[in-house]
């Protein structure tokens, strides 16, 4: 298979993307397996879920519409129920995944590590072999993901889709530290159309941090909003120097400083550990320590949207003039030296 064909999309936000995503999708002649890479990763999967719902709430070109959302990771087997509850499959069928999980349970078969059921794969493709069909996917795993293994008969001849992307929300770049070089070669071997955006719009970062806070489920409305996401990125940003310096896991502990620090605070009967770890885990951000630069970009952008509460937080580094001498107002929460 050739390189994918390129196409720039020239949105400028979520909505405008999603128009020119479906317009890429529907054009029979643009290849069956698409990927969308966002505004140099932001926005993708806010675009992705933005398709999937204009799709399946309009007349379009395809019969089934099946959004698959596993941008945080489980297993194989959890990509095969997320389509077969898309599917509604019936429930005789759905009790198979109960079955073979009790079954991996007793055998002490971890999570990560189960496939798929080759009974649901053959109802999944006889579900979808005569219907012309679209699957919208977020690839949270660090492997490219061949749907045919899942029973979904995505073959060029029948003119069914992939759209797809690579990545949670608010990541940047795909690292080769985080994608093994032996996937990426087989992810581009595979795609027909790379999408992408070259523009930078701190709009974009302000609905993917919209995106996150949405799917941190444990808040009260109205509680974990754009501004509080944004507030947990940079501070991650800030950290960032250090945590590298003294070998600490940014990703793991993440939501232990943002709930110190007060960004992120109980709601009800809900502590302020477990919105932290949710959110956590909806945002992972292990990807700063392996690629610098980005997460320097990434702070400009979140400083040009004026959603931080720069007077709380101070930094500084000793080789600045009087820092030792350095008074902190009561408003301070967090001290940063470098």
């Amino acid at each position: 298979m050739s390189r994918p064909e390129d196409i720039e999309i020239q949105a400028k936000n979520i909505d405008a993307a999603a128009a020119e995503i479906i317009g890429v999708l529907e054009d029979t002649s643009k290849g069956n397996v698409i990927y969308f890479d966002g505004w140099r990763g932001f926005g993708a999967s806010a675009a992705l879920k933005v398709v999937a719902q204009r799709l399946k709430s309009s007349k379009s070109k395809f019969d089934k519409v099946i959004h698959v959302d596993c941008s945080v990771w489980k297993s194989m087997r959890a990509l095969q129920k997320a389509v077969a509850e898309e599917l509604k499959l019936p429930q005789c069928v759905m009790a198979s995944f109960d079955r073979c999980d009790e079954e991996d349970d007793f055998n002490g078969i971890d999570e990560c590590s189960r496939g798929v059921i080759e009974d649901i794969n053959r109802e999944i493709f006889e579900k979808l072999y005569y219907s012309r069909f679209v699957v919208i996917f977020h690839n949270g795993s660090r492997t490219y993901i061949d749907f045919y293994e899942c029973g979904l008969p995505v073959i060029p001849f029948l003119r069914n889709k992939v759209l797809w992307t690579w990545r949670g929300r608010f990541r940047l770049g795909l690292v080769p530290v985080m994608i093994d070089q032996e996937e990426l070669a087989k992810a581009s071997m595979q795609t027909n159309v790379f999408l992408y955006s070259s523009r930078e719009h701190e709009e974009v970062v302000r609905e993917e941090a919209e995106e996150v806070a949405k799917c941190t489920r444990f808040a009260e409305p109205g509680y974990l909003n754009h501004k509080v996401v944004s507030q947990c990125v940079m501070y991650g940003w800030l950290l960032r120097r250090i945590t590298s310096a003294i070998g600490l896991d940014l990703d793991a502990h993440g939501p232990n400083y943002w709930v110190c620090d007060g960004i992120i605070q109980g709601q009800g009967n809900t502590s302020a550990w477990e919105i932290g770890n949710s959110l956590q885990r909806n945002m992972p951000l292990d990807w700063m320590r392996k690629n610098p630069k980005d997460t320097i970009y990434l702070a400009d952008l979140l400083k040009r949207n004026n959603d931080l509460d720069d007077g709380r937080w101070v930094y500084i580094t000793h080789k600045e003039p009087g820092w030792s001498d350095t008074v902190l107002a009561p408003v301070v929460t967090s001290f940063f030296l470098y």
